[in-house]
């Protein structure tokens, strides 16, 4: 007769309905002990037959039994370890090691597209979890899914969530969720700090890319043309960011950046170094008489601007900030700084650079002063041509 609380079939499969060896109903919370007098109690219960006596394999850590197992009902178990339970906890299962790589559960399936651990959660209450894992240890793993081809890990809803990690606390080191090694795929649109993402990155809040990492747009599959922004680190405190656009530094195949407003376009930048805007050549400042004081009038406009020399020249280093490839045609800055010195700048390794100012401003009083210049030869020989034209009249007049 079986023993109290187990029932078993000659076919191979053993139920524990009640509390066997004190523990909580419904449960299958033993020790290795405990475990092991619970099948030599069902071994001897079920020994009547000859089939059951086969399903028991004796071990050199204890006893193998070879049919399924039901734990906390009376049905006959589905499967070689059938838990079900009302209970808050089917199954508890605790490793006390205190130090190694320890494994509370470990499952293995070794079927081309088996799952070795599957949790289902089918309450439409409540927020229960098909699966949970914890772990204690400072650099323990609560879940662990492991893949060499497969899935490590496949977490499946049809409502609600599928997956869910949370780091509890602040403490260093607590990750809710860390993807090693591979890739990681997602299908559909992924949140970060948002619950309903609307696209397939949905970012609320801030976003970093450290390590020089780069921020790509497009790939092989579209065209050739490399296109990302990246930080670039100049030197000491002297940082940029670096806008790659295409492989096309000349005017064959010009990749551009296109900057629209409404659906119009109104700026354009080219990779050969050109730009164009739709307001025309020149960009807007502020100019209005109430901002400015010590307003004061150039002098010399024009002996200054014929004191600067322009050259053509070709840069030792096109790839360098500010340089370009081919014959340039421009200022020596060394040569611009004996005439308007508040034009040259100069860099940490001494290196002089050239901002034009006031150009505009230069040319309109240039002129002027030109037109000063000639209307004052102009007035000077209509003078001398009226004395002349005078002494005409006089001797016409004698003869």
């Amino acid at each position: 007769t079986p023993a109290a609380g187990f029932s078993g079939e000659p076919g191979g499969s053993i139920a524990f309905a009640n509390r066997p060896f004190g523990q909580t109903k419904g449960s299958m919370t033993m020790s290795y002990r405990s475990a092991i007098f619970a099948a030599a109690v069902t071994a001897t219960a079920l020994a009547s037959t000859a089939d059951a006596q086969n399903f028991w394999v004796p071990r050199a850590n204890g006893l193998a039994y070879a049919g399924n197992i039901g734990a906390g009902h009376n049905n006959n178990p589905m499967f070689n370890l059938d838990i079900r339970s009302h209970d808050n906890r089917a199954a508890f299962i605790q490793s006390s090691a205190q130090s190694g790589r320890s494994i509370a559960v470990l499952s293995t399936n070794l079927s081309a597209r088996g799952t070795a651990v599957r949790g289902d959660a089918r309450s439409r209450y409540g927020t229960n979890a098909g699966v949970v894992g914890t772990s204690l240890s400072r650099r323990g793993t609560g879940v662990k899914g492991v893949a060499r081809r497969g899935t490590g890990v496949h977490a499946k809803t049809q409502t609600g969530t599928a997956l869910v990690a949370q780091a509890k606390g602040n403490t260093p080191g607590a990750y809710a969720g860390m993807f090693l090694g591979g890739e990681t795929f997602f299908e559909q649109n992924t949140g970060f700090g948002v619950v309903d993402p609307a696209v397939p990155v949905h970012i609320s809040g801030d976003a970093r890319i450290s390590d020089n990492g780069r921020l790509w747009f497009g790939d092989a599959m579209e065209n050739t043309d490399d296109i990302y922004i990246q930080r670039k680190s100049y030197g000491y405190d002297s940082s940029g960011l670096l806008l790659n656009l295409g492989d096309n530094p000349n005017n064959s195949g010009t990749d551009w950046v296109e900057v629209r407003a409404g659906g119009q376009a109104k700026f354009w930048f080219g990779s050969n170094g050109e730009a164009y805007k739709t307001s025309g050549s020149n960009w807007t400042i502020y100019s209005d008489r109430r901002l400015k004081h010590d307003i004061t009038g150039l002098e010399d406009s024009l002996d200054r601007l014929l004191g600067l020399r322009g050259v053509s020249f070709y840069y030792n280093d096109p790839d360098a900030i500010g340089a370009a490839e081919g014959l340039q045609t421009g200022f020596v800055a060394q040569e611009v700084e004996e005439v308007f010195p508040d034009w040259v700048g100069e860099q940490a390794d001494g290196t002089k650079t050239l901002t034009i100012k006031g150009f505009e401003a230069l040319t309109v009083e240039s002129i002027r002063e030109l037109r000063d210049e000639k209307d004052a030869q102009i007035a000077e020989l209509t003078e001398r041509l009226a004395a002349l034209e005078a002494v005409l009249a006089e001797m016409n007049s004698k003869n």
